[in-house]
């Protein structure tokens, strides 16, 4: 099975359901605040997971058998995490701005590929591509395309002609960037932080994260001398 991001798929709900009672049963008062991008660290684990398992023998021994688990579910808690944080943003946002998210990174995908061949063509800058921050998350979405307009209009006098990108498409793609912007910022308001979802979410999220750094524990005590672990385990 492919390592990917996909939150609808049954592995990532399976996951879920498997650790539903252990999920409840974490101490509510030590739960993790949510720091990270879940879905760049979702992606991350996926695909370190492979790597970190070549370690779980010489846990077993060195460490016992919880250092093994933990090994062996990092990728079935960061599954659940996946699905519990779509779960959340379905209740907070719910399917209007699902539309509007996939609308817009339509777009976002039209405008980089334009911009891309721009760039490599030399009528615009390369800077424009850096800039950008990528990524699934609603808000870098918007940045993103956002930025890509912007980039565009600032040339826009040398561009037209080479890009088929219409100047009324710029306008469309602001306009929704702004709408998607501000319904997420009114909804974040709203809120979320005590209904079941944002509790279910902030769990999956406390024993993902506490899993994978008992495993970079475990993979720096291993590489110490190669001083790699970071390179393994990120």
């Amino acid at each position: 099975m492919a390592r990917t991001y996909d939150p609808n798929h049954p592995a990532f709900s399976q996951a879920l359901t498997e650790l539903r009672t252990e999920l409840g049963e974490l101490p509510g008062d030590n739960l993790e605040t949510i720091r990270h991008d879940i879905v760049s660290a979702i992606v991350l684990c996926l695909g370190v997971a492979p790597k970190v398992r070549a370690f779980r023998d010489a846990a077993l021994a060195q460490f016992g058998a919880a250092s093994a688990r933990n090994i062996d579910r990092l990728e079935t808690t960061a599954r659940a995490c996946g699905r519990a944080h779509a779960e959340y943003l379905t209740t907070l946002h719910g399917s209007e701005v699902t539309d509007m998210v996939a609308e817009l990174s339509q777009k976002r995908s039209v405008l980089l590929l334009e911009a891309q061949a721009l760039v490599s063509q030399g009528h615009l800058p390369g800077s424009v591509l850096a800039e950008l921050v990528g990524g699934t998350a609603y808000k870098s979405i918007c940045l993103d395309v956002l930025q890509l307009v912007s980039a565009l209009r600032a040339e826009w006098a040398a561009v037209e002609a080479h890009t088929p990108v219409t100047s009324a498409e710029l306008d469309q793609a602001e306009a929704l960037a702004n709408a998607l912007a501000t319904t997420l910022g009114e909804n974040e308001q709203a809120d979320s932080s005590s209904s079941p979802s944002a509790d279910v979410r902030r769990r999956a999220y406390t024993l993902f994260v506490q899993t994978y750094d008992e495993i970079r524990r475990v993979v720096t005590y291993f590489r110490w001398n190669e001083g790699d672990a970071d390179e393994i385990a990120p």
